[in-house]
């Protein structure tokens, strides 16, 4: 199996020469084993200050439209990078290491459509694994700094993309009032551990609804309630 990163080991003792290397290995699986002292364990287990300013290689050969950014629009979003023509509001699509896989076009009428790879809308030029993302549905929902458009309900693949990191999972406010339709949104996060739910009251949207008017439930209590919901 590749390992999708790489860092030094905060486990190896000996030599000053060999403990500067990368020999401790991240894997897909959630796990990680060191090449030179043989540590091995659970990623979680890790301090989160050694993973910052790293995150997971996925390589991507789409052919994409290529655009030269403005970064400006008629609503306002934090992701970036962005291109407004007036008309067409596009947005890029990027996995977690930066990678573009797409675009974001938001249309007049309120008309989507994603060109290449269904990924992820988001401000930074990478995800950072020491930091907590909210995961909202659209490029316009993301008002916050840390906020990540899935471009509508989030599939397994985005999933994929995120398992190693602290999620918010915040869902449209119109969701929770549709059992099948939370499942459906909140599924492919299902095993995930370090997952907090957003719950947004009165049908709102998270771009009318500030945080402080939100209400952060654990996502074991979200999966026991709907669990016991007939």
């Amino acid at each position: 199996m590749k390992p999708l990163a790489t860092i030094k080991c905060p486990y190896c003792k000996g030599a000053t020469t060999t403990q500067d290397r990368k020999t401790l290995y991240l894997y897909s699986t959630d796990t990680y084993w060191c090449a030179r002292c043989k540590a091995f364990g659970v990623i979680s287990d890790i301090d989160p200050s050694l993973l910052s300013g790293i995150t997971p290689k996925v390589t991507t050969t789409t052919e994409l439209v290529k655009f030269e950014y403005n970064n400006t629009g008629k609503r306002f979003s934090v992701c970036k990078n962005r291109f407004y023509d007036g008309s067409r509001d596009v947005f890029q699509i990027k996995l977690p290491d930066g990678s573009l896989v797409g675009h974001c076009y938001r249309l007049p009428d309120k008309r989507s459509k994603i060109e290449g790879v269904k990924g992820l809308c988001y401000r930074e030029q990478f995800l950072d694994l020491s930091q907590t993302y909210r995961l909202v549905e659209g490029v316009y929902d993301c008002i916050y700094p840390n906020d990540i458009a899935v471009l509508g309900y989030p599939n397994e693949f985005q999933a994929k993309q995120l398992k190693w990191f602290n999620l918010i999972l915040c869902p449209d406010g119109d969701v929770w009032q549709d059992k099948q339709k939370l499942i459906l949104w909140l599924k492919p996060f299902w095993y995930f551990k370090k997952i907090v739910v957003e719950h947004i009251p009165n049908s709102k949207d998270p771009d009318e609804c500030l945080e402080q008017d939100r209400t952060k439930v654990s996502f074991n209590i979200i999966k026991d309630w709907l669990n016991k919901q007939t």
